[in-house]
């Protein structure tokens, strides 16, 4: 192998020679500037992103009760002291035109959608129960096949 060319150095023993042998001036330090007068590049405070609104699960528009939340959609009913004559009002105007005060229409939804599906829930979470811890197998989907009507053979005499 031949030898490298001189011109490549590599570590050694030797101390380094000084870069400059002359001592110059050090710069001349900066004019001063209070904070407030100083230009950035940056703002000293950034604006907040808005925060996205959460997603919406299935429960949430089953559930009837959706907290502080679903307070904030329905306008607040000061109900001040229990009359009962205001309800009784109330479910007569429903009778009488047929349609309900909307103040009251989120909640009646959501009592709805409550009502109507706590039946299936509950049946289906049996179903899987016993699909899973009993052993339970699941009914087949019947397959509709068109049987052909049989015919019979007709037998004649000639006479």
């Amino acid at each position: 192998m031949p030898p490298r060319s001189s011109s490549h150095t590599y570590a050694t023993s030797q101390k380094p020679s000084p870069i400059s042998t002359t001592t110059s001036a050090p710069p001349k330090p900066r004019q001063y500037v209070a904070p407030e007068e100083r230009i950035s590049r940056y703002p000293k405070f950034p604006e907040p992103e808005p925060p996205s609104p959460p997603k919406r699960s299935l429960f949430s528009f089953i559930w009837p009760f959706g907290g502080a939340k679903a307070q904030e959609k329905v306008e607040t009913i000061d109900f001040g002291k229990q009359n009962l004559t205001r309800g009784v009002q109330a479910s007569q105007d429903v009778v009488k035109t047929g349609a309900l005060n909307p103040r009251y229409k989120f909640v009646a939804t959501r009592l709805t959608l409550a009502i109507a599906f706590t039946p299936v829930a509950i049946y289906l979470s049996y179903e899987l129960y016993e699909r899973r811890f009993n052993g339970k197998e699941q009914k087949p989907f019947p397959m509709h096949k068109v049987k052909a009507p049989e015919q019979d053979t007709i037998t004649t005499t000639n006479g």
